[in-house]
Parts: C-alpha cells; structure tokens; sequence
C-alpha cells in the first residue's frame, strides 16, 4: 500500500492566480495567532518561482527563502483570504522538504541460511501483514488540518487510524556461496520546514511571512515538518558469508538493484 504527498498543479488563465492556487474560491481565514509577530516581506517572483513558464508548474520552487536554502520537493497548502487589515490579501501554508528512504530489519521475521550447494530460483520465501503508524510532527498548530498543510486525504487517514498491507518475498539461492538473506521494510521519510507564503492580488505581488527584527519572536519559524511511513516497501539484504569452489560471479543473477548485497570478507 502507498501514500504519496499531492501537490497541486492548477491550471488558471490568469498566470498570477494559477501560481498562488484558487483565489475564487478562498475562504477568508487570520493567520494563526503564534504567526501573528511575523512581517509581510515581498519579493520578485523568480526567488519563489521558476523562470521558465511555459512548463505550466505552478508550484513554488523547493526553497526555502526565510534560511535560502533548496530542498528536494515541495508541497503546497489551501489557499486563504487574509483579514482587511494585512498588507496582502492572501496567504497559504508551503513545506519544503527531503526524502530519506529509510532500511530496517523485520527482527521478528527469521533470516535463511543458503548452503554452497543451493541453487535455486524459489528457496524459501517470507510473508507478513503488519499494521504501521504514520507520524506527522510539524510545529504548525493542532489546529491545521492535514489538508490546509497540502497533504492528501490518505495521508490524514492513515495518520489516525494507521495503515495494514500484506506483502510476500522469494529468495534465490546462487550455487557457490554460502550466505544469510534478511528480510527488511523499506520507507521514505520526509523532513524540511513549512513556511506562509503570501500573495497581493491588486498589486500582484508575492512574498513570505519571516521574523521582525524589530520584535523577539520565540516560536519556531519556518516551522519544522517531519512525515514518516511513506512509501513503504518490503527488500531482502544479502550477507554473503563465504564464496566456495565454482562460484563464478558472471552467473550470480542477484544484482544490487533488486537486492542488497553485503559482502564480509573470509
């Protein structure tokens, strides 16, 4: 079973409103009250934007441009109207973010011993149905909803009631090693930060909410996002504990891309 992260790719005739999302439609809706010590700073649009337009990507760029640095993905949030009194008219949570896959050895599961004599494309083979978690550990109030962050609705389901899949894994035995094959889940992990993007519609102006130099502001800002159990997957790692007589490795069809493969040395 797999959770992705969406992000949304709107297609507006008004450039301007297709790079900031449904404008129309917005609900109106303050800032939460932790971000009410941070200031409006507007920017040209190319430090959030792509240059290139005519690829219709109209999601921000993967950066971060409170700390200036890049990240692998973004994702964006609802877009809402802000109150009569900001210097802009509307506004949006933004997470940017890396992907880390993450391996962990099942303990429960038990590992096979493969013999020098073994050779087979069937040797053994796992199964296990389990239940996981999915945690999402972000600064931003408990107020915010998982939507109003970007996150799919499967993601908030799955954050509440966890996911189940049930997943199976042969193991092939190569002639002329003697080696142990473990079973491991696999999943992403992402990590980055979530900061308000802001847009002016009568100016058509873009900027982001950073901290006043003017004013101690204590919160955490941008504010951290964690989201784990991701894409999760089922591999064998291959421990290799002796090569014997006849093993040729131009015959092993195990390569690293379908299996890992850890060699010790005798």
């Amino acid at each position: 079973m797999k959770f992705l992260v969406v992000i949304s790719i709107l297609s507006f005739s008004s450039l301007a409103s297709a790079n900031f999302g449904d404008l129309e439609s917005a609900k109106e809706l303050n800032i939460p009250y932790e971000a009410e010590g941070l200031v409006n700073i507007e920017t040209i649009q190319e430090e959030l934007y792509n240059s290139n337009k005519s690829d219709f990507n109209y999601t921000p760029k993967a950066y971060d441009p409170i700390n200036k640095k890049n990240y692998q993905k973004v994702m964006v949030g609802k877009t809402f109207k802000a109150s009569y009194f900001s210097s802009y008219t509307h506004w949006r949570y933004v997470t940017v973010y890396n992907v880390h896959t993450e391996a962990e050895r099942i303990a429960y599961l038990p590992y096979f011993e493969e013999e020098c004599f073994d050779n087979s494309v069937f040797m053994a083979q796992w199964g296990e149905t389990r239940s996981i978690r999915v945690t999402l550990k972000s600064e931003v109030g408990a107020s915010v909803g998982v939507g109003d962050l970007g996150l799919s609705a499967s993601v908030g389901m799955s954050i509440e009631q966890g996911m189940s899949f049930s997943t199976q894994r042969r193991v092939r035995a190569v002639e002329g090693i003697r080696a142990r094959h473990y079973p491991m889940k696999l999943s992403d992990r992402y990590q980055g930060v979530t900061y308000i993007q802001t847009y002016n519609e009568n100016k058509k102006t873009y900027g982001y909410l950073t901290k006043s130099i003017y004013e101690d502001w204590f919160g955490g800002y941008p504010y951290s996002f964690e989201l784990d159990n991701q894409n999760v997957g089922f591999k064998v790692k291959r421990e290799i504990l002796e090569y014997c007589e006849g093993y040729d490795s131009n015959d092993d069809p195990v390569k690293d891309s379908v299996l890992y493969h850890l060699k010790t040395t005798n």
